[in-house]
């Protein structure tokens, strides 16, 4: 499995189909979400040298794993949200991967990848809040700082809760 930046315009269709996975509610605002983060990406092919200097953390980096047949298998984007993240940390969306291929360790694989980026961003700590994942996250070393229990109704009026994890990205090698 490879995991990379996503820069390929021409793939946004798969990779918004493996991230529509993840619950996505508006579709159209996260496409563009993803263009603006593919136009932010320096010309550069070394994902080691994309600092948090070099692009802008507020519009945000998509990441794609990807089989040995180059096809798009799971997701992740960073974002740092102007309302609530500080300098030195950043927030994980769109967390997916294709159903036929759940339960192989490649989630897990993915949220290591995603943490590293982060931590190769020069940022301290990475959050994200979850509706149904939260023991899949905690498995993969977050730890929950907060909840708000049965506050959001769905449209079916069924109740759920979100949680909030996050995690030191100084404690990943």
């Amino acid at each position: 499995m490879k995991f990379e930046q996503f820069t390929n315009i021409n793939e946004l269709t798969e990779w918004m189909n493996i991230a529509k996975l993840a619950g996505l509610k508006s579709t159209e605002f996260v496409e563009n979400e993803v263009k603006e983060s593919i136009l932010n990406v320096t010309n550069t092919n070394d994902k080691n040298s994309i600092t948090n200097n070099t692009i802008n953390l507020n519009i945000g980096i998509a990441y794609c794993m990807r089989n040995q047949d180059n096809k798009i298998i799971g997701t992740s984007f960073l974002k740092q949200i102007e309302e609530y993240d500080s300098s030195n940390q950043i927030t994980i969306f769109h967390i997916a991967i294709d159903e036929t291929l759940r339960g192989q360790g490649l989630g897990k694989q993915l949220m290591n990848e995603t943490f590293k980026c982060a931590k190769r961003l020069k940022l301290s700590f990475a959050n994200l809040y979850t509706t149904t994942q939260s023991n899949f996250y905690l498995n993969c070393g977050m730890k929950k700082y907060g909840e708000f229990p049965d506050l959001i109704k769905t449209k079916q009026n069924k109740k759920f809760s979100r949680k909030y994890l996050y995690i030191n990205l100084d404690t990943i090698n």
